[in-house]
């Protein structure tokens, strides 16, 4: 499939070409239905707004900023900029002023995309932004010296359009990061379009495939697999209106959607809502439901079948997702036994895996051959190797391939570090099974190492923790304990507040902060009962709020420190070492 692959700024005229009618993208306001916008609609809008950015003064190579929120105008200035022959700067709506600043000004955007509701937070900042030259709006707003996307579309000319190559730049991306200030990616063309289509070659999509568009557009996952991908095979996107789960059920009924791709977080929201539900039901029913599951698991193990999708189709159907043909998983670990759930209910589950520097997949699991804790095996066209392994085959696991970004803007030391003779280092730890499947074992930066030398991967740990019903988010950390020099393990922990309330009322008790640090520590031994004794967690300390995340619900591990942890031994002793 590589020999067709074109400039991201020819693939509207491409699906128009061979798409027609047919709808590409879909929104709906609130209850009304959806609204599609064909490929053949999609396409002349892109042409009208190229000509009016061209109109405008865009050269090639200016870049672009977008800051909104999922939608098809959104998507439509994307596509816009690359006809026009500009590079996209995607932007998280969730940024704060400074890190808007930041990324406009370092990028030197020429233009801005914004969204009304973003609108002033855009408008604050232009007198400090040197190389901002105009505001476009995605809607029509009565502003003064703000262009609005309709208005655009109206003033382009025609005529010929700048031609770009594969291998120039497309698009920057500054990343979120988990472990410090952001880096900006720079993605070519060809970058792009040869991870869109190994992903094609990976999986088997149909035409008639509808993908629900929860993931962030202005995030490369969300932009090249659930926008490009579909965009570039015929399929159609539908928007989601929003994360709350009920309309997001709403939305998969009435689209007809039959491909997710998201993070972990919605899928174990999913599951969790499932479980509940079985809870709630009678005891027959309850029995019944584990006593389909062992048939299932049974017939698996002696067939190498998997008989659920048949057994549990009433489930899936009552449930409102009897239309899902694929669950795609990526942007962070998912816990097994959450992905093995799905399965067990007959969904085809798979996991995948990348960076924003890799345009972002390296692996996802095959249809038919996924593991619930494997990432699956690598794309075709991209090599993965295990660099420096250990003695149980974990290393660092590092690729190669032909959608390897072009390197960091503006910082040589950085992309140094990261491609290495044609490598990029990901600092993700991983092993290979004998089939060649990949399994994340966790972030170099992230590994703790103990007295003994032996490895911790608080990945590892955090799942482990996870399985309490106290405990709704928790991070896991080495910290060298002054007295002894040592590096131990330590973990942040955001009670569940919740359980907690159900448990204050079946134990007729008022919690005091004394009490839940008692429970949680109580419940801390527990969990780790079942790690190795130097795995396990010597101190903690509560946390009263969520943990600040990035766009793909990643803790930002750097901004998550301070405060005064406590000794686990039985329960909480304030401030004594084991």
């Amino acid at each position: 499939m590589n020999e067709d692959l074109v400039p991201i700024g020819q693939l509207p005229a491409r699906g128009a070409k061979l798409f027609g009618e047919k709808p590409a993208l879909m929104r709906r306001k609130g209850k009304a239905p959806y609204e599609p916008v064909s490929f053949l609609e999609l396409s002349e809008k892109v042409e009208k707004l190229a000509d009016g950015l061209l109109t405008l003064g865009l050269s090639p190579g200016d870049r672009v900023g977008i800051l909104g929120e999922n939608r098809p105008e959104w998507a439509i200035s994307y596509l816009a900029i690359h006809r026009a022959g500009g590079v996209t700067v995607p932007i998280d709506a969730h940024l704060k002023e400074q890190e808007l600043r930041h990324i406009l000004d370092d990028s030197e955007a020429k233009y801005v995309f914004v969204s009304p509701e973003l609108l002033p937070d855009i408008q604050d900042l232009t007198s400090r932004l040197k190389a901002l030259e105009k505001i476009i709006c995605l809607e029509t707003v009565s502003e003064s010296g703000v262009e609005t996307l309709d208005g655009l579309m109206k003033k382009g000319k025609g005529g010929s359009k700048p031609e770009r190559g594969l291998d120039e730049l497309a698009v920057i991306l500054y990343t979120s990061g988990t472990t410090g200030f952001s880096k900006a990616v720079m993605l070519s063309h060809r970058n792009i379009v040869s991870n869109v289509s190994s992903m094609l070659e990976a999986l088997s999509l149909s035409r008639e495939d509808v993908f629900l568009g929860i993931l962030p557009l202005h995030h490369t996952f969300g932009a090249t697999v659930a926008f490009l991908v579909p965009l570039y095979w015929g399929c159609t996107v539908a928007f989601a209106r929003s994360l709350k789960p009920r309309e997001i059920l709403e939305d998969i009924q009435d689209s007809k959607t039959s491909v997710i791709l998201c993070v972990p977080q919605l899928y174990e929201m999913i599951h969790a809502s499932i479980q509940r539900n079985l809870r709630a039901k009678p005891l027959l029913t309850r029995a019944a439901f584990k006593a389909t599951q062992a048939v299932s698991q049974t017939v698996k193990i002696l067939t190498g079948r998997n008989p659920s999708s048949l057994l549990f189709r009433s489930v899936r159907k009552k449930a409102g997702l009897d239309t899902i043909r694929y669950f795609v998983c990526g942007g962070a670990p998912l816990p097994p036994e959450v992905g093995r759930a799905f399965a067990d209910l007959g969904f085809t589950f798979l996991q995948g895996y990348g960076l924003t520097e890799s345009s972002p997949v390296l692996t996802v699991d095959r249809p038919g051959k996924s593991k619930p804790d494997s990432i699956g095996f690598p794309l075709p066209g991209v090599e993965i190797r295990l660099d420096n392994p250990d003695e149980h085959g974990v290393g660092e696991l590092i690729a190669r391939g032909p959608n390897i970004m072009m390197g960091y803007y503006k910082n040589s030391q950085a992309t140094a570090l990261a491609l290495r003779d044609g490598w990029l280092y990901t600092g993700d730890l991983a092993r290979k099974d004998k089939d060649g499947r990949y399994y994340i074992a966790g972030r170099t930066k992230n590994l703790i190492v103990s007295a003994a030398g032996k490895n911790i991967y608080p990945e590892e740990v955090e799942a482990q923790l996870l399985k309490s019903p106290f405990i709704t988010e928790v991070m896991v950390i080495g910290v060298v304990n002054p007295e002894t020099k040592r590096e131990e393990v330590q973990a942040i922990i955001y009670p569940n507040s919740e359980t907690l309330d159900v448990y204050a009322k079946e134990h007729n008790k008022t919690l005091t902060p004394e009490d839940i640090q008692l429970l949680i520590g109580e419940e801390v031994q527990k969990q780790c009962l079942g790690l190795a004794d130097y795995k396990r967690v010597k101190k903690f300390q509560l946390r009263e709020e969520e943990f600040p995340k990035t766009a793909l619900k990643k803790i930002k591990r750097y901004l998550v420190m301070g405060g005064k942890p406590v000794a686990v031994k039985g329960g909480v002793e304030q401030g004594k070492e084991l």
